[in-house]
This record gives structure tokens, sequence and C-alpha cells, in this order.
């Protein structure tokens, strides 16, 4: 496993990556197999990952404020723009939600936004086999001759897709390396940009903001008149579980 890890060169990513997760993401679960891939990164090629968790937002209770305030907030969280959305889709399940996601995705991010960025992340890999749905198949085949929702899925993202393996043995981390080197490679495709889109310039904006509103606060508490240099960098946390918090951060010099 450490040759495998050694081996897994992620030369074209930036320091940091950012990847907002979309979907039925089931809170638990995912958080371990991000516990792991934040590692994995870290170990393999001291790579900084940071993963923005999305609520659900297509959950009949919210109010559209709601809705528009849980946006905004992912957008700030991700900002300057995220790497990859990844669009988490369970296998034993129908895709109904995550069907209406991607339409999200577009609607708010911009059709950029799924053709070029966007990886299908399926879990749930375990249940489906438990289950005997898929037979002796694999969960390609599986995919390609049973579930034409999901096919839908793959194909409007650009046939890019992912599925997260989990247990014992070193699959779990050689999945996360799978997941990060389709990540790399996506991002390859699309120039090595992260993706930008009025949504995330106006939250970038604000952020720079707040920092040069918080700089020329600190000049005048030390009472220097005359312009100072001072470096400030505004930083949100997010815990994908108990051991790991993941920071955005931005910095900025007046």
């Amino acid at each position: 496993m450490s040759e495998h890890l050694r081996g897994s060169s992620y030369g074209s990513f930036p320091p940091e990556i950012r990847l907002l997760l979309l979907g039925n993401i089931g809170f638990w679960q995912i958080s371990h197999d991000l516990t792991v891939l934040c590692l994995v990164a870290c170990v393999s090629s001291h790579l900084q990952v940071a993963v923005v968790d999305t609520p659900d937002w297509f959950n009949s209770e919210h109010t559209p404020d709601e809705v528009r305030a849980q946006i905004s907030s992912c957008v700030a969280l991700s900002s300057p723009g995220p790497h990859a959305f990844l669009l988490c889709v369970p296998l034993d399940q129908p895709a109904k939600v995550e069907l209406q996601a991607l339409w999200a995705i577009e609607t708010v991010f911009g059709p950029d936004a799924v053709k070029k960025h966007t990886l299908v992340l399926f879990t749930c890999a375990d249940r489906l086999r438990a289950s005997g749905k898929a037979g002796k198949n694999s969960v390609e085949a599986y995919i390609a001759s049973q579930r034409g929702d999901l096919l839908n899925l793959v194909e409007r993202c650009g046939d890019r897709f992912h599925v997260m393996e989990a247990g014992e043995g070193g699959s779990e981390r050689r999945s996360m390396v799978e997941l990060l080197e389709k990540v790399e490679q996506m991002l390859k495709e699309a120039g090595g940009q992260f993706y930008s889109c009025p949504a995330f310039q106006e939250a970038e904006n604000r952020v720079r903001q707040k920092q040069v509103e918080i700089a020329k606060s600190l000049q005048y508490a030390i009472g220097e008149m005359e312009p100072l240099s001072v470096c400030v960098c505004v930083c949100v946390c997010v815990c994908v579980c108990v051991c790991v918090c993941v920071r955005v951060c931005a910095c900025v010099c007046v």
C-alpha cells in the first residue's frame, strides 16, 4: 500500500483543492470516507484537501429563503471556487433527488459546472452487493444494464464517475487514491483551473472586502496613522468528522 501511495503523483494539482459535495451524502459514512481522503492526500503528496459539505437543498421543509441562505453559505465556503463538484449518489436507491441536484448545479452555477467540473460519486456499493440486485455483475455492468437513471447522470457529467469502496485490507484507501486521480484528470481536461462563476466571484469579493475592513480596524487599534502592511487571514473551519477539521483560507495584505 505504501508503494501505491508513493507512486501516486498529483503534480498538476495546486497546493489545495476544494471539493464541493452535493446530493444524498449520508453523513457518517461519507464523513469517514472523506477523512481517509484527506489523510491519503496529505500522506501521499502533502496535498491539502478542503471539503465543503452542502445541506439538503431539496428537502421540502426548507423555505426558499432558507435554500438561498444555504447556497450562499456553500458558495462562501468554497470561494474563490471549487475545483470539483462531487455528486454523491447511493447505488441502492432511485436517483430522483440526484437528478434534481444536477439541475440545481446547472441553474445556480452554470452548465459548465456539470459538463467540465462534476464527477458522480457512487456510494453504498456494499449494500447493493448485499441485496443481490447486481447479481454477479460488476457495479459498472449493473449501472449499464439495469439503471438508466444512473447512466443518465454519468453521461451528463461527461462520463466521469467513481465507485466509493469501503472495507478492510486497504481497499478504502485505494479507492480514495483512485478518486483523487480522477479529480486530477478532470482538472487537466478543464485546463487546470478551479470553477468560477458570478456567484463565486461575488463571494470572493465579499471575503476580500471583509479582510480589508479587518486590516484597517487593526491599524486604527494599534494607533498607527501611517500606512501599515498587515496580512489578515480569514478562515472558515468545516468539521468532516470528530478528528479532522478542514479549513478554507484566504489572505490579503493591505
